[in-house]
């Protein structure tokens, strides 16, 4: 019931976000905002297939489909994660040139995990996805997807770690009292533990069932990913606040250009109607009735 909650919240702070993205684009258009775009989609689909067909086992060759997409998706998520990584840690750390082009971060999101699939397919034979119960993998196929997993997590963690050292040791910060200083460390791990997939630690650390304070956080937090995403990366995202904003003030004033604009047509057609209207009465009073002479010429044959 966790897990439907709050993947369903998950979906919808997702989608809200990729509408958001897509509607402010001219004005937050980065390679990150594009992978967070790229994220919400390899989400919306793996977890939009997580609720609708992972139990569907009736039929054994749908079953494997659904378990090879499903497998697909999440991998992907993950390698965008890497992908926002990388690019987290080109930002702060000025490796190589950050314009270098975006397609190799796409080409390693949405094209490794399709290598990585049909690796994990063809040594099992098709024998590795889905059973009676669940499409997902089982036995020696689990390794294609928590190999790769623990990788990413792991670089994740370190640049994570990279950057707050050096957000804790800028002279910006140290300008900061302790609290400060907490609540900007607090505030920057909430924003990268989504996009990085560090929430799924738990995961790891729920393996025994003892260990269900694990699972139950490793449920809650996972599932309300999407929603995460949309509180950190819109809601308290400042250059979308900003772009909104923007938004906002030329809505404003191409409103009150138009009334301003029809007010002036207005009182042009009041006054040219008054023009008018003196125009006609001048007209009327200026108007003379010119009497008409009638002269008798006398007869001349009379006067004679």
């Amino acid at each position: 019931m966790i897990s439907i909650i709050g993947c369903s919240f998950s979906i919808t702070g997702a989608f809200v976000t990729i509408f958001i993205y897509l509607y402010f684009w001219r004005y937050i258009k980065s390679r990150r905002s594009s992978l967070v775009v790229h994220l919400c989609i390899a989400l919306c689909v793996a977890y939009l297939m997580f609720l609708t067909a992972v139990e569907h086992t009736e039929n054994k060759i749908g079953c494997v489909v659904i378990a090879a997409l499903l497998h697909y998706f999440f991998l992907a998520m993950f390698c965008i994660m890497l992908c926002l990584g990388i690019d987290l840690a080109v930002a702060i750390l000025d490796v190589f040139n950050s314009r270098s082009s975006s397609a190799v971060f796409y080409l390693v999101g949405w094209g490794v995990p399709a290598i990585i699939v049909g690796i994990t397919l063809g040594g099992s034979q098709l024998e590795g996805y889905g059973d009676s119960r669940y499409c997902w993998l089982r036995n020696a196929s689990l390794y294609g997807f928590i190999v790769p997993v623990l990788c990413i997590i792991s670089v994740n963690l370190i640049i994570v770690i990279i950057v707050m050292r050096m957000m804790f040791t800028s002279a910006f910060m140290e300008k900061k009292t302790l609290k400060e200083k907490t609540i900007s460390g607090v505030r920057g791990m909430c924003a990268l533990l989504p996009i990085l997939g560090l929430t799924w630690v738990f995961g790891i650390l729920s393996f025994s069932e003892d260990l269900i304070f694990f699972q139950y956080l490793f449920a809650i937090f996972n599932s309300l990913q999407g929603l995460f995403i949309f509180l950190f990366h819109v809601v308290l995202n400042n250059q979308v606040r900003q772009a909104v904003a923007k938004k906002i003030k030329q809505h404003e004033s191409k409103t009150s250009f138009n009334k301003s604009s029809k007010s002036k047509f207005v009182s042009n057609s009041s006054s040219e109607d008054v023009l008018n209207s003196m125009s006609e009465e001048s007209t009327v009073s200026y108007k003379y009735n010119i009497p008409r002479l009638s002269l008798k010429i006398p007869d001349n044959k009379t006067q004679l």
